[in-house]
């Protein structure tokens, strides 16, 4: 079996060769996950000061930030509170190494792997499954691979696994003929990288994601057990070469990737844990089985139903050719040319229409499956295949029948009017050879002299096409023989976009994808230092050439420029998401206590209740509470780890924020600051409506004190009256008694009335008046009196109730 990928000439320092790919996996533990494992209580995080004094203690680890750390600090202000808050930490076992030197060699060990591909690429776009079978697809490819981890400022943790692959250098095939690496299968490898980590273009089988009673919202992840109907996550197959620095390998098996990803994941895990452990306390070692709970599994937008560690990536391509590609120059006028003038219809229409033949639909029915190439096994019922694709996609002979058909003539530079048309061109080539002729039509392309006066013979065509109205002149400073330039421009656009259908791509889509972030001014093209692309989960730099990049790669696999940015922003969004999911949590409850309804029974908000209780006496204080501690988080737990693009020069930063433009980190930090906004508004109503009810009960009160007042003056009056009323009665007893005495009667004499009344005359009639009066004011009184105890019965007794 052929094995790609030639080793460095050397074990010592690995020379950084052009034909390279260098990426990284980096994935992300939260704080949370890292204090859990460490014993910690909810809400409390790793102080930086804890991950300083583990990587002071580990030799390995010093030595790796003294190799790095001068890199990064070179190109941005990592500096918080006067001192640095994040910190690498080496993988690397410390028995045994007495001092950095040794540390400094242990840290630039590696272990060679070898990635095992199956004979085909399928994947499903446009409702349509596609499968790929290029000539040497299923060629081992020997990889290279660094793991460490780096400590960020908020407790959290990433684990980064940083792979090389170098292809430049072509191969031997299992004939013994020398290859170019340059061929679609090595492009398919490429892009399958990607893959790996952020799958796309796959469909999950939809009968294991229905719903069920025990499990309402199925997923499966990329540790399943099971096949996934997912190529690269099913059928690539990874197993150790060697083990570090040329030792025998420690496990021989092969795994699929993200097997492979969690056994090593654990097993340095295991190893970094109890350092952090005994630098808070020494009696308090690690959870049992935390290294299994590290990982938080988030869901693959791109493939619905599919759950995978929460991770981005970044690539480094070292490789002139691609970057003469993506920032081409004219040969004639060593000046940058526009990168339309690589990409024109005139190369790419002939991929499409061989693809659009094999998709059309018969009986308005799309094909089972479309075969790019010969499939292996045949073909089954409602299936196509164009067998000789990948012959002329690596041959593009319909140009050589273009020369031989006439299509490409120069022009005349002494027309011969007397000649007619015929006389303003001439010949492409007059020498014998078609490798020669091919050579001058190569160079009459790229330096512009090539004009087209017919069209492209269609596949099957026997006679060659009529001339064209207008002629056309090209001048492609690109072009090469076989359209190299067109294949690299294909797959160049679909790895910047992580597309596998790569070759199904027309002028306007390569052109969009092959716009970089940076450069994206003139000012800034003529400097050609690099070129970086970027998709949601990715960030792709391609480099002629990078001495930072041979620095970094014996130590971290990667460019310690590029990785600075590509870690910070990795921070950040996660920092984003967190937070976000966090105060999308704190909004629900205050939204449940202001409206006086319970909150949802939410894992998160449970969660939020453990971390944050609440205080108050009544809901709307709770709320209030609640609105004052969303607005302390704002910056105690986001604002104040994020890094506000820390970067000095212009490069990286116009980078670092592209990146988080795309990532939606700006978008989620805008929104975030709306939700503020609102919580404060929201916090000013509640404040108004406790005004209002303070405000409203005061008055209550007021109210009622006035109400008992008068109340009581009036039970006064009442009483007063009944008081007044018995003088009354006393009175009224004597004036009978007088009226007695003056009437006389049965047996009494009647005595004179003048006695006390001087106008009255001395008769009974007189005793009688009396007597009349006195009865009848009584009867008044008696009666107002019978009014006004019952009044003032009924407020005592109303009082009381």
């Amino acid at each position: 079996m052929t094995v790609r990928g030639g080793r460095p000439e050397t074990d010592d320092y690995e020379e950084a060769r052009s034909g390279a790919l260098y990426w990284t996996l980096s994935l992300y533990i939260g704080p949370d996950r890292v204090a859990e494992a460490l014993n910690l209580a909810p809400g409390e995080r790793i102080e930086p000061p804890v991950f300083r004094r583990t990587q002071r203690n580990h030799l390995p680890s010093l030595a790796l930030g003294h190799a790095i750390d001068p890199l990064m600090n070179d190109i941005a202000d990592r500096e918080i509170r006067g001192e640095l808050q994040e910190f690498l930490l080496s993988t690397a076992d410390d028995a045994g190494i007495k001092n950095l030197d040794e540390a400094a060699l242990a840290i630039r060990s590696h272990e060679d792997l070898i990635f095992s591909l199956p004979k085909s690429v399928s994947w499903t776009t446009e409702g349509v499954r596609f499968h790929a079978h290029p000539p040497g697809m299923d060629d081992d490819r020997l990889v290279r691979l660094r793991r460490f981890w780096l400590s960020h400022n908020d407790g959290s943790l990433s684990y980064h696994l940083s792979f090389s692959h170098y292809y430049g250098g072509g191969y031997v095939d299992a004939e013994g003929r020398r290859r170019s690496g340059y061929d679609p299968s090595t492009y398919y490898f490429l892009s399958l990288l990607q893959k790996l980590a952020a799958p796309k273009e796959y469909v999950l089988d939809p009968q294991r994601l229905k719903p069920a009673e025990a499990d309402p919202h199925p997923f499966l992840d990329v540790f399943s057990e099971t096949k996934l109907d997912i190529g690269p996550l099913d059928d690539i197959r990874v197993r150790r070469a060697t083990g570090p620095e040329g030792q025998a390998p420690v496990q021989v098996e092969a795994q699929r990737f993200w097997p492979f990803v969690r056994t090593v994941f654990e097993r340095d895990a295991v190893r970094l844990f109890p350092r952090l452990a005994a630098e808070l306390d020494p009696s308090k070692p690690p959870r049992p089985g935390f290294e299994t709970r590290l990982l938080e599994l988030a869901p693959v937008m791109e493939t619905p139903g599919l759950k995978a560690p929460k991770s981005r990536f970044m690539f480094m391509l070292h490789d002139e050719r691609f970057f003469d590609r993506l920032m081409p120059v004219d040969e004639a006028t060593k000046i940058p040319a526009p990168r339309k003038r690589m990409v024109q219809p005139l190369c790419y229409d002939p991929y499409q229409d061989r693809i659009r033949a094999l998709t059309k639909p018969v009986n308005g029915r799309p094909p089972k499956a479309v075969h790019l190439g010969a499939p292996p096994a045949g073909t089954k019922a409602g299936e196509r295949a164009d067998p000789e694709f990948w012959n002329w996609v690596e041959r593009r002979a319909d140009y050589e029948a273009a020369l031989e058909d006439g299509v490409f003539v120069r022009r005349n530079p002494t027309p011969d009017p007397a000649r007619g048309d015929e006389g303003r061109w001439l010949p492409i080539s007059d020498r014998a050879t078609p490798q020669a002729r091919m050579a001058d039509f190569v160079e009459a392309m790229r330096t512009g002299q090539a004009v087209q006066i017919k069209a492209f013979r269609k596949p099957n065509e026997a006679e060659a096409r009529p001339r064209l109205e207008t002629p056309i002149e090209h001048h492609l400073p690109a072009f090469e023989i076989a359209r190299a330039d067109c294949l690299d421009y294909l797959f160049l656009a679909g790895f910047n976009q992580n597309i596998i259908d790569f070759m199904n791509q027309d002028t306007s889509e390569i052109l969009d994808s092959i716009d970089p972030i940076y450069p994206d001014s003139s000012e800034q093209s003529d400097e050609r230092f690099f070129v970086r692309y970027a998709n949601h989960r990715a960030m792709i730099t391609y480099v002629p050439k990078s001495r930072s990049l041979e620095i970094g790669n014996d130590y971290i696999g990667a460019c310690p420029y590029a990785f600075l940015i590509h870690a910070l922003a990795l921070h950040n969004e996660f920092l984003a998401r967190e937070h976000e999911q966090k105060t999308m949590a704190r909004i629900d409850r205050i939204e449940a206590l202001v409206d006086e309804r319970a909150p949802a029974d939410d894992p998160r908000i449970r969660a939020l209740a453990d971390r944050e209780p609440l205080d108050g006496e009544d809901r709307l204080s709770q709320a209030e509470f609640a609105i004052n501690q969303a607005k302390l988080a704002e910056f105690a737990q986001y604002e104040r780890f994020r890094h506000a693009n820390p970067f000095r020069y212009d490069t990286e930063r116009d980078v670092f924020k592209k990146l988080e433009e795309l990532r939606g980190v700006s978008r989620k930090n805008k929104a975030l600051s709306l939700a503020i906004q609102s919580l404060e508004d929201h916090a000013s109503d509640l404040a108004r409506r406790q005004q209002k009810r303070a405000d409203a009960a005061q008055a209550a009160a007021e109210r009622k004190q006035k109400d008992a007042e008068e109340a009581a003056a009036k039970r006064g009056r009442h009483l007063n009256f009944l008081l007044s009323m018995t003088g009354v009665f006393g009175a009224g007893q004597m004036f009978y008694w007088i009226g007695e005495k003056a009437a006389g009667g049965e047996g009494k004499d009647a005595e004179p009335a003048r006695q006390l009344f001087g106008l009255l005359p001395s008769a009974p009639w007189a005793g009688n008046l009396i007597l009349s009066l006195t009865e009848g004011l009584m009867t008044v009184a008696l009666i107002l009196f019978f009014v006004h105890l019952g009044r003032w019965g009924y407020a005592v007794f109303a009082k009381k109730g």
